[in-house]
């Protein structure tokens, strides 16, 4: 008796998990479905700023920019960070994160190739941001203790575009004369 229950031990088994497997996965119509919700992500980024090309660019290079611009038929908003201090020849992680009332752009350098440091812009998109009032934060690499972070709010109900900034008083930011 007991040889034929270790034979049919491991199809029983096998049995029960394809019986939870079916019904964990099941798709009950009277479950709601996830809602979507906004999700961010990196989307580009330029070459060196600075270096010497200050003259070549109207931004001024002593400063952080947030420049965003939101599309409410879409539910798009854009987020250009002009300015960002990275190493010059970095390998880096970016990514714009979203909670309820908050956007979060952390850019994080995993190593960098070069011994110096340089300027770059860094563009996020937010798809399916509901219009609102959000606080925008970026956790910088080189962000000095002195330096104010680059934060603010954007009213998307009162504004589709604008600007947010934080003067910058080290390198690699406006390092001329």
């Amino acid at each position: 008796m007991m040889r034929g229950f270790r034979a049919f031990q491991p199809v029983a088994v096998v049995g029960l998990l394809a019986i939870l497997i079916f019904t964990a996965c099941s798709d009950d119509p009277n479950e709601p479905a996830p809602e979507p919700g906004a999700v961010g992500s990196f989307v580009d980024h330029s070459g060196c700023l600075s270096n010497g090309k200050q003259d070549e660019s109207p931004i001024p290079q002593d400063r952080g920019f947030l420049f965003w611009s939101y599309d409410s038929d879409t539910g798009t908003l854009r987020v250009d960070h002009v300015n960002a201090g990275l190493n010059c020849c970095p390998e880096y992680t970016a990514a714009i994160t979203v909670t309820a009332d908050a956007l979060t752009i952390t850019e994080t350098e995993t190593e960098g190739l070069c011994n110096c440091l340089c300027l770059f812009r860094l563009s996020f998109e937010v798809t399916d941001l509901p219009v609102g009032v959000y606080r925008i934060d970026v956790d910088e690499e080189y962000l000095a203790p002195e330096d104010p972070p680059l934060a603010g709010v954007i009213d998307l109900t009162q504004a589709e575009f604008g600007t947010i900034q934080a003067q910058r008083s080290h390198y690699p930011w406006d390092m001329g004369d």
